[in-house]
């Protein structure tokens, strides 16, 4: 079929159409991560024609950025399991669209439901299958845009499986145990251990051809952490050592403000 309107415009401004109608603001993301927010895109545009299909598929993968999280994070559903975790991301992107994109952003958590740990440097390491499948999914991500993407960043988001307490200081706080669901340290840093462990995750990360630097996030209920690192340097150190260096400081942040808030009673 024809479309005699859009047809008609010089191809600047079909694109600047494009864009208006299918580019975001914000990092688009699958159906968990989003918790019901919507985009408002209009992308019945893609069934003008094959023409338009294709120079409008194109600007909807280059111009926005995806984010890309596990597809069934399993601490959020009471009946999965992290065994039984399939490695699956969302959204859902095919391969042959992957070398159309240009910005990603990838929340490395994998929080389990049951966490099982076994001796191992620092005193422990997580045994957890699924997360170390998603990571083996996200590492087959980078290795197909690894010539074509411009923007990479990492945004480890611990608030959808936080309450207001947390294992260290809920009982600091004086917080009722159960009282809220509690934010394990060491099921945060299993999908961290996982990429540590796979070397072709951070060759992958290592071959991104125009990537000079990576934003890293960390978004606890309380409190953000952001950075923006040297790739090299990211490869060199990994996403565990800063992930858990952040895990330090948060905890010295908040016990510094819990001190200086007894502190404070004291003097009332």
């Amino acid at each position: 079929t024809s479309s005699p309107f859009l047809d008609s415009l010089p191809p600047e401004l079909r694109l600047r159409i494009y864009g208006y109608l299918l580019v975001s603001a914000q990092p688009l993301k699958g159906p968990i991560a989003r918790q019901g927010m919507r985009y408002n895109l209009d992308t019945k545009i893609l069934c003008a024609n094959k023409q338009i299909y294709a120079e409008a598929r194109a600007v909807f993968f280059s111009k926005n950025t995806f984010y890309i999280s596990s597809s069934s994070p399993p601490a959020l559903s009471s009946s999965s399991s992290s065994l039984e975790g399939s490695g699956a991301f969302e959204p859902p992107l095919q391969a042959k669209d992957l070398p159309l994109i240009r910005h990603l952003e990838i929340d490395p958590l994998y929080y389990p439901t049951q966490l099982t740990t076994q001796p191992g440097p620092g005193g422990w390491k997580p045994v957890c299958p699924a997360a170390e499948r998603y990571i083996t999914t996200l590492t087959h991500v980078l290795s197909f845009v690894g010539r074509s993407l411009l923007s990479l960043s990492f945004k480890a988001d611990t608030r959808p499986y936080a309450g207001f307490a947390d294992d260290v200081f809920g009982a600091l706080a004086g917080l009722d145990d159960g009282a809220e669901e509690t934010l394990d340290v060491r099921k945060v840093l299993t999908g961290f251990h996982a990429i540590e462990r796979n070397a072709r995750f951070r060759e992958a990360v290592r071959e991104l051809e125009a990537v000079r630097t990576v934003a890293v996030s960390f978004f606890f209920p309380e409190s953000d952490f952001h950075f923006v690192i040297e790739k090299g340097e990211l490869c060199r150190h990994g996403l565990l050592f800063l992930a858990s260096q952040t895990i330090f400081a948060r905890s010295e942040i908040k016990i510094k403000a819990l001190l200086e808030g007894m502190g404070e009673d004291g003097l009332d």
